[in-house]
């Protein structure tokens, strides 16, 4: 009896200790078991805003490299002949495509960092979404606590207006569009901010003259 006893006090002081080390090996990494440290000072309301604004101007850019011609074939019921009985759909209006969007639109902001130019925060790449594509190095402080805080932020907005976002993705609404449906009326994060178009880019010329004085 007394050597099951004993037995049972080192089983839990090895589990106690294995513990112990699990959580201070976490704290060395600057991690933890659910997911990375966002330690440092909170974002403030502009850099949100502009977190918001980065994650609608990434998805768009991702719009840009779908394939139109693509399709996601929704015929998976047999009728009592044996054929297959729906329709395929554009890929570009499915839910398929925006839940793919939706699950790593957020990484991008690893990419980014908080430009240090006078006037209201916006994000700057110092990596390139893709090679040849231009980067900005001078005038900011690349941080990976920072971005991560970002990172951490877009996931939450995002996760919070996920069935919206998806609403406006499968509808074919534009950056500028779902910028001020997601970010200024429905989340609020950029309400009352005056912001530059972060969107001309995605525009023609003739869009881009056009007032925008709600922004």
């Amino acid at each position: 009896m007394l050597l099951c006893q004993v037995a049972g006090w080192r089983l839990r002081a090895m589990h106690c200790v294995a513990v112990i080390f699990f959580l201070s090996a976490c704290l060395m990494e600057g991690s933890s078991a659910f997911g990375p440290a966002t330690t440092g000072p909170p974002l403030t309301k502009e850099q949100k805003c502009a977190v918001c604004e980065t994650a609608v101007l990434e998805m768009h850019l991702d719009m840009r490299e779908i394939d139109e011609g693509a399709t996601v074939d929704l015929r998976n019921r047999l009728d009592p002949h044996g054929k297959r009985q729906g329709k395929e759909i554009p890929y570009h209006q499915s839910e398929l495509k925006a839940v793919e969007m939706l699950e790593k639109v957020c990484s991008h902001l690893k990419d980014y960092s908080i430009s240090n130019d006078e006037g209201p925060s916006k994000l700057v790449r110092h990596n390139a979404r893709k090679e040849g594509d231009p980067v900005t190095l001078s005038n900011v402080s690349v941080d990976s606590g920072v971005s991560d805080r970002m990172n951490a932020y877009c996931g939450t907005l995002v996760g919070n207006y996920e069935d919206e976002i998806t609403e406006m993705i499968m509808a074919g609404k534009d950056a500028r569009t779902m910028f001020k449906s997601f970010c200024i009326k429905q989340s609020k994060v950029c309400k009352g901010q005056k912001r530059e178009d972060a969107f001309a880019e995605l525009y023609t010329e003739a869009d881009s003259n056009e007032v925008k004085s709600d922004l």
